[in-house]
């Protein structure tokens, strides 16, 4: 149905990008709206094409939309899959650089077509907290992946998921969960999961019985200073060491301060909507572990005075919520910045 040649971009483009094409009938002009003839996907590409079968439109600024127009868009469809998958094997390397420009649009046909997908998923990049990793790098890893499926949520658990070496993907960006989910179903062997089915506290042991006896003061004070954010003080064991606290929240918990933080931020006239909104969620849990293989949370273990160990709570509290891109909420950066001057008036008594 067509004759033609079809470029490759040199340049990134938005998959929503309206690339000019030049379609001709029987050798004569008739559009330079591809549209209607290449796929969706296609727009990191400017094709020169003609046809002598395709039927014009009355204003012949067009085709007609008819089975061989279909026919036609499945041809071009193909052809351009047909080129990209042969270069998989007679030129990795262009086919490398073509995926680093153009990433987006083919992974975009990689969701939509299952022959593309296999070819091309072992050349994917994913964001991991092992590092970047590539689709054959990651279905040949033989335990169990976690997938999020939020950037905060990515950066909050990474260190903690790596000191236990379990490998944490960033799918966040569009189109990653799809193909990770797609990576199950192409090899049986391969398993991923979302992060939230994790439960993080498999990652925490429990500290020696003599523990809590000798943190009992650090706890009691540690539950005093965070009893008004809603939070609870747990003593845990946990990797990585220089980790002093690890701040975990459930999923009520995480609406019940999204809530709270538009509620700071909203017009009055939100308020009793958003009040609404607070009161439908129940059963929220939300803790601060305290890490007993932590230096620090052993020196404010031994720390004898319970007012200064309560600020020193309240510090690791905020900083850690600061870190973990939480929103704030309820005057916590206030507490943070009259901490500090605490402890710059200790200093320099």
């Amino acid at each position: 149905l067509f004759s033609g040649v079809a470029y490759i971009l040199p340049h990134a483009v938005s998959l929503h990008a309206k690339t000019s094409h030049r379609i001709y009938l029987k050798n004569m002009l008739l559009t330079e709206d591809g549209e209607s003839i290449l796929p969706k996907w296609s727009g990191f590409l400017q094709c020169f094409l003609n046809t002598s079968q395709l039927r014009p439109t009355a204003s012949r600024e067009n085709f007609y939309e008819d089975e061989l127009l279909a026919q036609a868009r499945e041809e071009l469809s193909k052809c351009i899959s047909d080129y990209l998958t042969n270069l998989s094997g007679s030129n990795p390397d262009l086919l490398r650089e073509i995926i680093r420009i153009h990433f987006m649009a083919i992974k975009s046909m990689a969701c939509e077509d299952e022959e593309f997908f296999r070819t091309f998923i072992p050349f994917f990049k994913f964001e991991t907290n092992m590092g970047e990793l590539t689709g054959k790098e990651l279905l040949t890893h033989t335990e169990p992946v976690s997938y999020a499926l939020d950037m905060n949520q990515f950066h909050r658990t990474s260190a903690l998921m790596l000191s236990q070496n379990q490998l944490l993907v960033n799918a966040c960006y569009v189109y990653d969960a799809q193909l990770l989910r797609m990576m199950q179903e192409y090899d049986s062997s391969f398993v991923a999961y979302p992060l939230e089915y994790t439960t993080f506290e498999e990652f925490l042991s429990e500290p020696p019985a003599e523990a809590f006896r000798k943190a009992k003061r650090l706890l009691d004070s540690a539950q005093e200073a965070l009893r008004p954010f809603g939070c609870t003080a747990e003593l845990k064991a946990f990797s990585p060491a220089q980790l002093p606290v690890f701040y975990m929240l459930d999923e009520n918990a995480d609406i019940k301060r999204e809530i709270q933080h538009s509620r700071e931020n909203a017009h009055d006239l939100f308020f009793s909507m958003l009040d609404a909104f607070a009161e439908e969620v129940q059963d929220s849990r939300a803790a601060l572990f305290l890490n007993w293989n932590n230096d620090l949370i052993q020196k404010l273990v031994s720390l004898e005075n319970p007012a200064r160990q309560k600020t020193c709570i309240e510090i690791l509290y905020v900083q850690h919520l600061l870190t973990g891109r939480f929103p704030m909420q309820g005057g916590e950066m206030a507490l943070l910045n009259q901490n500090l001057i605490k402890l710059i008036e200790w200093g320099l008594s």
